[in-house]
Parts: C-alpha cells; sequence; structure tokens
C-alpha cells in the first residue's frame, strides 16, 4: 500500500489582506462550514488591496537601482504627517487610471458590475465593487492591523503558526500574538519596486536627485510639464503612464524597451520608440541606449519595470520562499508552500485575470484544508516545481499565466475541485466559457483595449465590446461558415 493521504485538521485560519485575493479566500472556506475561527489581517483602513488609491505618492525605492527584495517589514505613512494620522501604504494607482481588462471578464462569479459601466472602468468603481464584493465577509476583517511575522510551532504531527500583528490604530506599539492552524497568504505583489542596476545609474541618481522614479509613486502627469521624459518598461502601466505624460513634456515621449510588448497597441499617442539604456552619462544629464545613441539634458526617467516578490513577515520559514524577488520558491500549483501546506498563496503571479484565478485557488485551498480533496506527496508537489522550472525558468516567468495558461489553470483549478463529489459542501469556482476565452485569443484582448483607448473621451460612454466592432456571436458565426466552407473543399 502507498503512504497515507494527508489529513489535515485545520479550524483557526488568518488571512493575510483583504483585497480581491483574501475577500475571496475567506468567502469560500467559510462555504465550506467545515472551519471555526477566520481572522483577516488588512494594514490599511479599507478594503481593495492594491486598488486603494493613496494620494501619497512615495514609491518605495530604497536605494537606486533596487534589485533585492529583502526588505523589513513596511512603515507606514501617516496621513498629514501627524503622528495618530490614519497609517497609509502607497499602492501603484494613479488619478486617471483605468482597467486593462473587460469587466466581461474582471468580475467575480457572484457579483454582476452595475449596470451602464464602462467597458474598462476606472479605479474608483473597481473600488466600489470590491467593497461591495467584501460585504458578507466584512465582519471578519481587521483594519489597521499589521502582520510583522509568521513563525511555525513545532508542536507534533500537525502544523500551527504563531502570528505576531501591531495595531497602526494606535499611537503607541501595541503588539498581539496568535496561534492559528492555516495562513493565507494574500498580500499582493507591487510593493517594492523593481529598478534595475544599469552602468552608471547609481552614480547618475546622485548627481541629479529625484529624476529617477518609479511608475509607483506616479500619480499624474503635471510634475512632467515641459520637461524632457524617457518612460522605460513595456508593462501595461509603462504604456499608459508614457500616454499621459506625452500630452505635457517636452517633445515626444522617450519610450524605452527591450523588447515591444502586446500593450504598445493599446495606445495611439505618438512616441519616441528607443531601445533598453545601456549607460547612464553624467555628463550633459544624458543616457546611451543599445543602438548607440545618446539623448541629453533628460529631466525625468520614470521606470516602469515590476516589482519583485517581498514577504518580510515570512523571512524566518525554510527552505525560503523568496531568493531574488523574481517568484515565490516551493510552491505547488502556485498555491501550497509543498513543505507546509497549511500555508497557501493568493493571486501571487503575473499576466492574469485576477478575480477568477482567487477564486479557483480559493476554491482548492478550501476544499484541500477540509480534507475534500487530496494533495500529492511533497516529492510530487516538488516535481510539479520542477517540471514547470523546465518549461518556464526559475526567474519571472515562472508565476507568468499568458493565454492560454491562465485560462487551462482556471478550468483546472475547477475540475479539481468538483472532483470532491457533487454532495460536497462549499461553493464552486468559475470556468472560463467560450466567449472569455474568445477574448482573450489572437491578441484579442489587447485590440479591444486599444479599440476603446483610441475612442477618447467616448469611451467613457462604451459598456460593451460590440461597440468596438468585437463581436463573438457574428464571430461563431463566420466561424461556422468558414468550417462549412472547408468541409465541402
Amino acid at each position: 500500500m502507498g503512504p497515507m493521504p494527508q489529513q489535515f485538521h485545520v479550524r483557526r485560519i488568518a488571512i493575510i489582506g483583504a483585497g480581491p485575493g483574501g475577500l475571496a479566500a475567506a468567502k469560500y472556506l467559510r462555504a465550506e462550514d467545515a472551519f471555526g475561527e477566520i481572522d483577516i489581517f488588512e494594514q490599511k483602513g479599507d478594503v481593495g488591496g492594491t486598488w486603494l488609491y493613496t494620494s501619497e505618492n512615495i514609491d518605495g525605492l530604497q536605494r537606486v537601482p533596487q534589485t533585492t527584495p529583502h526588505h523589513p517589514v513596511e512603515e507606514p505613512l501617516r496621513r498629514n504627517n501627524q503622528r495618530n494620522g490614519e497609517p497609509v501604504f502607497v499602492a501603484p494607482i494613479y488619478d486617471k487610471l483605468e482597467t486593462n481588462i473587460p469587466i466581461s471578464i474582471m468580475r467575480t462569479s457572484d457579483l454582476d458590475w452595475p449596470e451602464g459601466t464602462q467597458l474598462f472602468p476606472p479605479y474608483e468603481e473597481v473600488m466600489d465593487y470590491v467593497r461591495q464584493y467584501s460585504k458578507d465577509v466584512y465582519h471578519l476583517i481587521r483594519f489597521r492591523t499589521q502582520v510583522l511575522d509568521v513563525k511555525l510551532l513545532a508542536d507534533g504531527p500537525h502544523d500551527r503558526w504563531v502570528v505576531k500583528a501591531r495595531n497602526l490604530a494606535s499611537v503607541d506599539v501595541v503588539e498581539t500574538t496568535q496561534e492559528y492552524d492555516a495562513i493565507v497568504v494574500a498580500n499582493g505583489h507591487f510593493a517594492v519596486p523593481y529598478l534595475p542596476d544599469i552602468k552608471g545609474i547609481r552614480q547618475w541618481n546622485e548627481k541629479y536627485p529625484g529624476a529617477i522614479s518609479h511608475a509607483k509613486s506616479f500619480r499624474n502627469a503635471e510634475p512632467f510639464r515641459g520637461k524632457k521624459v524617457i518612460i522605460v518598461g513595456s508593462f501595461a502601466s509603462a504604456m499608459d503612464i508614457g500616454a499621459q505624460i506625452s500630452f505635457v513634456c517636452k517633445g515626444k515621449v522617450l519610450a524605452s524597451e527591450r523588447s515591444k510588448g502586446p500593450h504598445a497597441a493599446v495606445s495611439a499617442v505618438e512616441k519616441d520608440h528607443v531601445p533598453e539604456i545601456v549607460e547612464f552619462l553624467e555628463e550633459g544629464r544624458s543616457v546611451k541606449f543599445a543602438d548607440g545613441r545618446i539623448e541629453s539634458d533628460i529631466d525625468a526617467i520614470v521606470f516602469g519595470t515590476g516589482y519583485l516578490y517581498s514577504l518580510p513577515f515570512l523571512s524566518s520559514i525554510r527552505p525560503s520562499l523568496i531568493s531574488d524577488g523574481q517568484r515565490i520558491q516551493h510552491l505547488y500549483q502556485h498555491i501550497f508552500f509543498n513543505r507546509h501546506p497549511t500555508i497557501a498563496f493568493i493571486g501571487a503571479m503575473a499576466k492574469i485575470v485576477p478575480f477568477l484565478i482567487a477564486e479557483g485557488q480559493s476554491a482548492a485551498m478550501s476544499k484541500v484544508w477540509a480534507n475534500k480533496i487530496q494533495l500529492p506527496s511533497q516529492g510530487e508537489m516538488e516535481r510539479w516545481e520542477q517540471e514547470r522550472i523546465a518549461v518556464h525558468g526559475s526567474g519571472k516567468k515562472f508565476q507568468m499565466l499568458d493565454y492560454p495558461q491562465d485560462a487551462d489553470y482556471v478550468d483546472e483549478l475547477h475540475d479539481w475541485v468538483i472532483s470532491a463529489g457533487s454532495t460536497a459542501k462549499g461553493r464552486i469556482p468559475p470556468v472560463w466559457g467560450e466567449k472569455e476565452r474568445w477574448i482573450r485569443a489572437d491578441g484579442r484582448f489587447f485590440l479591444i483595449r486599444a479599440a476603446f483607448a483610441n475612442a477618447g473621451e467616448a469611451r467613457h460612454k462604451i459598456i460593451r465590446m460590440e461597440e468596438l466592432g468585437f463581436n463573438f456571436e457574428e464571430w461563431k458565426k463566420d466561424q461556422v461558415e468558414v468550417d462549412k466552407e472547408s468541409n465541402h473543399s
């Protein structure tokens, strides 16, 4: 006989983070009716996570360059610089931000968007949506409570975890410790900006302090008015920020990209596209690009180069979950810590449709901890990671789920969950339907967003992709005709 499947004894659960991922985790855990106490620790004063806008815009650059993920637990700012002011953790949300995912797939399975919502809504409407989504688990949240440390308590065959937290609502340091059987990590991964180490960047930054910033600190284009600006990166935020700055800066924005990403199609704003920066030259306030071109008199450089994974409150866990910050190590199915699977992660991937994936992961996690579906052996879980490394590498691409990986992953989680049987309690997570896959396939996702952006101010009245010429039903009819012709030929 083979080894007996692992049995979990989970009653008390701590969830770290009250963004969409943490809220989904709480909903699915409650639906199992198999657990006792569920506490959600949220260091901010509201739900929303990354979507909670802050007017404060310190970007969190500890140094230039910034390539290490190993930083202490973040200290909050205090609103209005008052000692007893609201604790603030800066979010990468800017004034005119609109989603890059349409509402037809940026939604949860149990909450529709309000009638008339813009196809790609502004962040304010996303926050309203998340607040509405949180209502049935809101009472579980401990706001302004920051997790400082999570330690494994080795006591018998079953893991227990000691969570140390502090109350940020108090001007005095008030720390608490509590024991839990399981930990859900849903704190996002937009805290530590990544700023690459390029030849001469440190000296250039020292000579021209304040000229280099990260997209996390961007709020609006006004500080760049009349300035010569470089925007670095090919992610969605870099493209959008560059487009906003282009309306007020001196000349064209210099858009520096190592390779042109799919988001480039989204912006119709004319930019001067240049390759990556290979050297910073102090003389003439200059930079040199990979093609040998040199640009001088640079006033500002904004790096939209992403973030590093950082988990300072889990720094005592062994083996270490974080190495170089490109990904979280030792996870099975991007969820379970393979050495101690009573720690689970929700939404710790990139290039995903987050709400759908958070639901699928939360459903699988809940079923596993309720002993309704089983994890493979530790060896098999480790093998899963090694097999993914063999295909995608051990860097940031490991946790990137480009289409169709994201759709397949959601469907695989759904199938795993329903293997528990129809009589099992709990919620069933969503699947990707044919229309959802059509939206994501063949670069259509980016073409829809580009058409929306190119509509200018008229975009605020666009609520369906059909208004932009993207009609799934018409496409299906055309495909039927194409298939008929193929069969007759």
